[in-house]
Formats: C-alpha cells, sequence, structure tokens
C-alpha cells in the first residue's frame, strides 16, 4: 500500500535518536501490498533490512512502541 509507520519507543537509543532528529519518532517502516493482496512490512533494523508479515509483527509493535 506504501503506508508508512511511524514508531516512538522508550529506549536509550531512541532517546539519542529523537534528541538529534528534533522527532517524537525514531523508526519508520513501509506497508507493502503483494499480488495475493498480502500486507507486509519493509524496515531496517540492526538484523538487516527484512520484510515481514504484517499480521506476525503488528503484536510486536504495539508492546514495545506507539505506533502511528
Amino acid at each position: 500500500t506504501g503506508d508508512v509507520l511511524l514508531f516512538s519507543q522508550d529506549t536509550k537509543a531512541a532517546a539519542v535518536t529523537k534528541l538529534f532528529t528534533w522527532s517524537r519518532w525514531n523508526h519508520a517502516a513501509m506497508i507493502l501490498k503483494r499480488r495475493n493482496n498480502s500486507l507486509y512490512v519493509l524496515e531496517a533494523n540492526g538484523d538487516g533490512v527484512n520484510l515481514y508479515e504484517l499480521d506476525s509483527v503488528w503484536w510486536r509493535y504495539h508492546k514495545v512502541a506507539d505506533v502511528a
């Protein structure tokens, strides 16, 4: 879909990112829709660039961050 997810976490690394960017947000990801209409999240993190099924990670996002 191309929608962007913005994350605001309460970690030391997130605080540093927010401080230097003057932003409420410290992480971003994009929602992609495949031809079979399934939804995925594309994000870059400490593990590299990854593609996850949205349903499999949505609970984790809400557990550790405010998501917009």
